[in-house]
């Protein structure tokens, strides 16, 4: 056995701890606290070692319990060392693990959710010392004769050879435990609320995300209604798909409505005569579609960039689709513009007289939002809807205004879903009741349910079949006007 460790200070009580050799394969290494082993610390630290030996000791208990040390214990069994340099101390499990969580919320590598963790443990356990201060008591309250740990003090050491003093006359506050932290006391009770509000399977999940870091975020999570709910939420953002734990149960629920929408549909013996939905490829199916039988195309088609080579060849089918004076309306992005004039260009070559023409543009403003168009360098708050007109060209039946405001999007059912009424002025004033409208990118049939407030016929094409079937049940359940 080594020497005899001992430390006192002023009003405080002695304790007594032995260095030893500990064999690395006799340890034990608890559960508590929820922290795995971070590779970068255990590589850092093994270079650390190698350079100029252990430091700080691990601390075990005398039934050779891992009291602190665990990054240290991984980084000398990594480098072979059949032993240990340890201080022993007593076997007392709710103290011992006191001081681990204590060394862990001394350190600064811990997410947020792991200090939440530590937090609420250290606060079970120091109730259960009878060493929380209860609503009444103050930092003052005398526990004659008795050891407590408290944050905020260091050895000599310092680091990882932390070790809170005790204390004979103090009751630990949130005050006293957010001054050990460097924090204020709100944020220790919100570090703690943050976790109280999470089952264990969501925290979990969240473990190794950016969001276990995020304060605000986790509060958010806390805030939804229902634990199933909460690990469907953390799940999504575990697996990448959202960032966010809005984005989160934004899909969620759009989910959930599609999932409705789907079992509506199947109920559903047949749509009016005036709607028919097709799940095809367009330009696959678009060979079956008589030419000038169309009166109108109203259309969002993909933002991919890949589909900027297809829109010159889109243009060309409405074109050969469209009945002469047909128009074509389309919302489309900034950056597509040039492969949009492009296409009138090809149609002007392709058909001549009969071409589709440039007519107009509109500006379809973003409610409430800005995208940043960063080849640029302007924030975006509009989407451009172009007009073309199919020779020879007419007026308007109406007047429309060319600043669309609509009523934003509706996502409910798909993630580039606007909304019905954004593009009715449009819709009434290049086409009549019982004319034909033709969306060859359909998605879940918004532009079909316009339509058919109109009172237009209506042709959707998508190639997915679930947005079929969801459009099938929307444009089914919409009364006509």
């Amino acid at each position: 056995m080594g020497k005899e460790e001992r430390s006192s200070m002023s009003d405080t009580t002695s304790t007594i701890s032995v260095i030893a050799e500990i064999p690395v394969a006799e340890i034990v290494v608890p559960v508590y606290p929820k922290r795995p082993i971070d590779p970068d610390t255990v590589a850092t630290l093994k270079r650390s070692i190698s350079e100029v030996g252990l430091l700080n000791p691990i601390v075990v208990t005398q039934d050779q319990v891992l009291v602190t040390g665990n990054h240290r214990l991984a980084a000398v069994c990594e480098l072979g060392w059949t032993a240990i340099p340890a201080k022993v101390v007593p076997n007392d499990p709710l103290l011992n693990e006191l001081v681990s969580i204590e060394e862990n919320l001394s350190r600064k590598e811990l997410t947020m959710l792991e200090q939440g963790e530590h937090l609420q443990r250290r606060e079970e356990i120091l109730h259960a010392l009878g060493k929380r201060a209860r609503a009444g008591e103050n930092q003052y309250t005398v526990t004659s004769g008795e050891c407590i740990y408290y944050a905020g003090g260091k050895t000599g050491g310092g680091g990882a050879d932390f070790a809170p003093p005790h204390s004979t006359v103090e009751k630990v506050t949130t005050k006293v435990i957010a001054q050990g932290m460097g924090v204020s006391e709100r944020t220790v009770q919100q570090r703690m609320q943050m976790v109280r509000s999470l089952p264990d399977e969501v925290r979990d999940i969240l473990r190794k995300t950016p969001v276990a870091d995020n304060a605000t975020e986790l509060i958010r999570l806390g805030r939804v209604a229902g634990r199933d709910v909460q690990i469907a939420v953390a799940e999504k953002i575990a697996n990448g798909k959202e960032k966010t734990v809005k984005e989160a149960v934004s899909v969620l629920n759009r989910e959930k409505t599609r999932d409705e929408y789907i079992k509506v549909a199947a109920e559903i013996k047949a749509l009016p005569d005036t709607v028919r939905l097709i799940r095809a490829d367009f330009f696959e199916y678009e060979e079956k579609i008589p030419d000038n039988s169309i009166d109108l195309v109203v259309t969002d088609p993909p933002y991919v960039a890949e589909f900027s080579e297809s829109i010159a060849p889109f243009m060309r089918i409405v074109n050969r689709v469209l009945k002469p004076g047909g128009a074509l309306v389309m919302v489309i992005g900034h950056a597509r513009l040039p492969e949009v004039f492009e296409g009138f260009r090809e149609c002007g070559v392709e058909f001549g007289d009969d071409a589709l023409e440039f007519y107009h543009i509109c500006a379809l403003a973003m409610s409430g939002r800005t995208a940043a168009m960063h080849h640029v360098g302007a924030q975006n708050g509009f989407k451009p809807v172009i007009i073309g007109v199919k020779n020879p060209q007419h007026k308007p039946y109406c007047m429309y205004n060319d600043l669309l405001t609509g009523s934003g999007r509706e996502k409910d059912a798909h993630d580039w879903q606007q909304s019905a009424e954004e593009l009715r002025p449009l819709i009434d004033a290049f086409s009549l009741p019982g004319e034909t409208i033709l969306d060859p990118f359909m998605g879940t049939g918004t532009y079909g349910l316009a339509a058919k407030r109109r009172a237009r016929k209506f042709i959707g094409i998508d190639i997915d079949g679930e947005n079929v079937k969801i459009a099938k049940a929307r444009i089914y359940n919409q009364k006509d006007g």
